[in-house]
């Protein structure tokens, strides 16, 4: 049996294999790299669901805060209930562990997010540059805007974070350069290229999902649960039409409908991004490795301590009385009055246990916290004064080491090993397509071009005279300021591909760090300055609102001239004129 023949209703081209950046459809003889895939005789099924995957279900669940979702029963030891449905004692006490929480502190996702907010938050994504080539580095990042990388790498990190690595792949559709994030949960690396630094060469990717159809034998609708099915490897893409589960059990899912496309870049592309580096296993370390229990441990007191504080809200009344000598009813209120022989009274918790909670709580935080490197500064602590960038950094110093970790695996692992990818494989377009709209002679056609980017801004200078006309006294002519001509041209991929990630520092330096460090600085340069003026404005731009540093630096250098040219204007010219050297 060929697993991956393709039957006569198979071979007609679609939309979705043209659009992915390849030749189309394979037509109905597979090529041999097309049977050499490495899933005969295999069940589907058998991917999408096994140990690996529950494994990494369960850390993901944590990020989620759907670790308690299968739990039968709430937090008062009751069947859940939905609606108005009563809820009912099972007659035994429920253990902690099996009941829902009904208050959370999901920890984490908290140190999830904390850790991908300094990674990849405000300001915070490395400047691409391609040092010598400024076509290139002008594509790259044209790239990455438009295929939204800044927000995809940071979905990537909270996914990496959760299950410990995830992957990352990209396409061209109808010219449009796309990347998409795949959990690694999902992921079945079928043969690596290099194991070394886990670059796959062979990627299945495969999930069961129920959805909802109609079923025409009993008019009525019905979930009915079909299986994804794709796969990429240095050759071809591969997307299958979802296969009913029936089928995904079988070995002869392979026969099921689909679209293959040749995308012809020599490579994979697909990039495989571990969390934390390990050498010795695919899937690195999570953010919170080995933390679960005191995640479900915080949540269970938090929990308790929220139901002791409520009951106390709502005190228990105690009568002292028999009930048999007083039968009328209990109300509560000022203008209700009890009678009884004895007295009665509230019967209140003395808050004690809620606030040994409340502190076993602060303790396991603090203790998780510490074993995940995250530090979580008090708010009320840190507006109290300006911080400045080094106390920033000392404060920080555990956190950032683990994101200088993360910086390297998500940066040179998955940025820059993307983008690389992106440029290399629209150079390979490019070359199928030459001239990107221009045929061989030269001329514009009104084919689309193969790589929709947007296009590059070139400035030039041109001069033009000031409005309030100003004698030059040194060359008898008139000032003139230039100004930057802006011109729209097509994105070219250029020749080098040297690309680097400048990386932001963590904690921008305050005006006070600022200040400090260039009079040191001048001060030891002999009070010379020691960054240009350009620089400076750069420094400002955003501050003061300046919308173009070319044009700002022009008027800056207009406004200098004609202050000269106004100064030596005044000036005597002639030492015998009057005032010049003589006394009246």
């Amino acid at each position: 049996m060929v697993l991956f023949s393709k039957s006569k209703t198979d071979q007609a081209a679609t939309p979705a294999n043209q659009e992915r950046g390849g030749v189309g459809d394979l037509g109905s003889n597979p090529t041999p790299l097309e049977l050499a895939i490495p899933l005969h005789g295999i069940p589907l099924a058998s991917f999408a669901q096994n140990n690996r995957f529950y494994a990494l279900d369960k850390l993901e669940a944590y990020y989620r805060a759907t670790q308690d979702e299968h739990k039968r029963y709430d937090w008062d030891g009751r069947f859940a209930g939905y609606d108005d449905a009563a809820q009912v004692a099972p007659g035994w006490v429920v253990p902690y562990k099996s009941r829902q929480p009904s208050a959370r502190y999901d920890l984490g996702r908290v140190i999830v997010t904390r850790l991908t907010s300094l990674i990849f938050g405000a300001d915070h994504f490395p400047e691409l540059r391609v040092e010598g080539d400024e076509e290139a580095e002008s594509f790259v990042r044209a790239l990455c805007e438009t295929s939204l990388l800044p927000m995809r790498i940071a979905e990537a990190r909270d996914l990496g974070g959760s299950v410990g690595s995830v992957g990352m792949s990209f396409a061209f559709v109808n010219g449009h350069p796309r990347v998409e994030v795949h959990n690694a949960k999902h992921l079945t690396v079928l043969r690596w290229k290099d194991e070394n630094t886990w670059e796959p060469a062979a990627v299945l990717k495969t999930y069961a999902y129920v959805r909802r159809v109609f079923d025409p034998g009993t008019n009525r609708m019905k979930d009915v649960t079909y299986y994804y099915a794709r796969y990429w490897d240095e050759a071809v893409e591969i997307v299958w039409e979802p296969i009913r589960e029936d089928l995904a059990k079988t070995t002869d899912w392979g026969h099921a409908k689909k679209s293959v496309v040749a995308h012809g870049f020599g490579f994979t592309p697909f990039y495989w991004i571990q969390n934390e580096p390990d050498s010795t296993e695919p899937d690195g370390f999570c953010d919170y490795e080995g933390l679960c229990g005191n995640f479900d441990e915080l949540n269970q007191l938090f929990s308790a301590a929220s139901k002791g504080t409520k009951a106390n809200c709502d005190p228990t009344l105690v009568i002292h009385m028999d009930p048999s000598m007083n039968g009328g009813s209990v109300r509560k209120g000022s203008d209700a009055a009890i009678y009884s022989e004895k007295g009665a009274k509230y019967l209140e918790l003395s808050g004690t246990a809620v606030e040994a909670a409340m502190k076993m709580m602060k303790e396991l935080r603090a203790a998780s916290l510490d074993v995940a490197s995250v530090v979580l500064a008090d708010p009320e602590k840190l507006s109290g004064a300006a911080q400045s960038a080094a106390a920033m950094g000392i404060l920080y110093q555990p956190m950032l080491a683990k994101c200088n970790i993360r910086r390297e695996t998500y940066g040179n692992g998955g940025i820059k090993d993307l983008l690389l990818g992106m440029l290399r494989a629209a150079k390979t377009i490019l070359a199928r397509a030459p001239g990107n709209g221009i045929d061989a002679e030269g001329n514009p056609t009104l084919e689309q071009p193969a790589i929709l980017l947007p296009k590059r801004v070139k400035h030039k200078d041109v001069e033009e005279a000031v409005s309030d006309l100003v004698e030059d006294p040194l060359t008898g002519g008139f000032l003139v300021k230039k100004k930057k001509e802006v011109e729209y041209v097509d994105q070219t991929p250029g020749e080098l591909e040297e690309l680097t990630l400048n990386w932001p520092p963590y904690f921008s330096p305050t005006w006070a760090d600022i200040d400090a460090a260039a009079k040191a600085v001048t001060s030891a340069n002999g009070g010379k300055p020691v960054i240009s003026q350009r620089t400076a404005v750069q420094a400002v731009q955003t501050l003061f609102g300046i919308q173009n540093v070319d044009n700002e630096m022009s008027e800056l250098e207009h406004e200098g001239k004609r202050a000269i040219a106004e100064a030596q204007a005044l000036m005597p010219q002639n030492p015998d004129d009057e005032g010049f050297g003589s006394e009246k």
